[in-house]
């Protein structure tokens, strides 16, 4: 018997997934403003979204921008829920902003 086909995910939520790997390519690639430009125009689609705001926080971090980065990754944590790897990695980058 074949498994049951799964449901598509809907296109709003392909869109935010594809424009977050966008930016963390960009950032990887060092195009920070590119990266930054990306994930606020995800944020106007989802500003619930944790991970865009973790994204932002390391795309700011890796742009030097220790208040901001530090402030989004707190965002990041109020809005993570039960998602222990988003706190896990906001944790991490509200600890290296605060050197």
């Amino acid at each position: 018997m074949p498994a049951p086909a799964s449901e598509p995910a809907d296109p709003r939520t392909q869109t935010l997934e594809a424009m977050l790997s966008s930016a963390r390519a960009n950032r990887l690639a060092g195009n920070l403003v590119q990266a930054e430009a990306t994930l606020e125009s995800a944020l106007r689609i989802d500003p619930g979204e944790a991970r865009l705001w973790l994204e932002l926080a390391e795309t700011l971090l890796a742009a030097g921008d220790y208040a901001a980065a530090q402030s989004f990754a707190e965002r990041a944590m109020s809005l993570a829920g039960r998602n222990i790897q988003v706190r896990n990695d906001a944790m991490r980058i509200r600890n290296l902003s605060e050197r």
